[in-house]
């Protein structure tokens, strides 16, 4: 009868629990997270660490359809489970999950979300190891489980990691995040910006994506003039301005428009998230507020340079070597969403365009010298 009693992160040292766990012979393992684009990029990394403990078992991804294009021909994975993110989806389709879940006679199992629907699947399913995070409704329906509150400050990367950490699997050093760029999408990236007036093989293309989601927007989108005198500063360097942004964001585009003259490459609008990443893997850097492109951009390997507000950058900052954060610290920073500002969010309001154009220089002055010494 298997043993359903689970395991927290804070119950006393299970070494021999985790080295039973790393001992099995696992070959069909499924990683499932209902989350916004970022999310699933940051949870790569995880996939990296199940891979090299684990390389001949098949490895599924469970998603939901915004963000499964990310996850699209990724050498990592074998398969992925793509489940509609629509709500008020009928109860017929929860149960269509569960009997795809059960098929699959999965062995090991990684819940990276807080749902209950995945909890009462794998459980139903009789995944032999499953690992879930508190806090959770039904915590019994995991035999490992991970206390979110324990993990502190931990990027999201870390926080995505512990999952692999529980059982003892290594985790690949150093955290990197993982895309698969095709080479037809490389191609016509490349195409769609010659067409437009711009040769990433001759000259340095500087993006801007001025946006961000929907999510408390006063507190983490810079404003778009700020951007505007970013780039205006990047094309006084030479350097030609890629505009990025989604089709909700086309108002950004007249005010560069009105400022940059025949100086600047729009493609607001014109990109899916594939085209995208294709897109940022030609640029020599973002400039861009926290959100789901600038993990992206991280994934293709492109440097970024982050405008945080309220947001913590420990837990959501970007991870390469050449890549920084601007902000404007506040006694009250960085807070959570959910708590109101009295202070007008001036931690992203009052940040000025010299500070961020002071970064973006610094910035590229190291790309630039890092190029010439390579």
């Amino acid at each position: 009868m298997m043993d359903d009693s689970p395991v927290t992160a804070s119950s006393p040292p299970a070494n021999q629990d985790a080295a039973t766990a790393t001992s099995r012979p696992f070959r069909r393992i499924v990683v499932a997270l209902f989350g916004a684009i970022g999310d699933v990029i940051l949870s790569t990394p995880l996939l990296e660490a199940l891979r090299t403990a684990f390389p001949q078992a098949h490895l599924t991804y469970l998603v939901g359809s915004t963000a499964a294009p990310v996850l699209a021909n990724l050498p990592l994975l074998d398969d992925l489970l793509i489940v509609p993110d629509y709500k008020g989806a009928p109860r017929w389709n929860d149960v269509q999950l569960f009997a795809r879940i059960a098929r699959q006679r999965f062995d090991l199992a990684f819940c990276l979300s807080r749902s209950e629907k995945l909890a009462l699947a794998f459980w139903l399913a009789r995944v032999p190891v499953r690992v879930g995070y508190l806090p959770m409704k039904f915590p019994r329906m995991f035999t490992y489980l991970i206390d979110g509150d324990e993990l502190g400050e931990a990027h999201r990367t870390e926080y995505f990691l512990a999952a692999a950490v529980k059982l003892g699997i290594p985790k690949s050093k150093p955290v990197r995040l993982h895309y698969q760029v095709m080479p037809a999408e490389r191609d016509a990236a490349r195409a769609m910006l010659k067409g437009a007036g711009a040769d990433p093989e001759r000259e340095s293309l500087i993006a801007i994506h001025p946006g961000t989601s929907t999510v408390q927007i006063d507190k983490r989108r810079w404003a778009v003039e700020n951007f505007v005198a970013v780039a205006s500063h990047i094309a006084r360097r030479g350097s030609r301005v890629i505009l990025l942004g989604g089709p909700d964001e086309l108002d950004a585009a007249g005010a560069f428009r009105n400022s940059l003259p025949g100086q600047f490459v729009d493609m607001t609008g014109r990109l899916g998230l594939r085209q995208l990443a294709a897109v940022l893997e030609q640029c020599t850097a973002l400039v861009h507020n926290d959100s789901s492109p600038l993990h992206l951009a991280g994934a293709v390997g492109t440097p970024v340079l982050a405008i945080f507000g309220y947001q913590n950058q420990k837990l959501w900052g970007p991870l390469g070597r050449h890549d920084r954060v601007v902000r404007r610290d506040l006694a009250c920073s960085p807070c959570l969403p959910e708590f109101p500002c009295p202070y007008s969010f001036e931690c992203i309001r009052k940040l000025n365009a010299a500070t961020v154009i002071e970064a973006l220089d610094a910035m590229l002055d190291r790309l630039e010298c890092h190029r010439v010494r390579a």
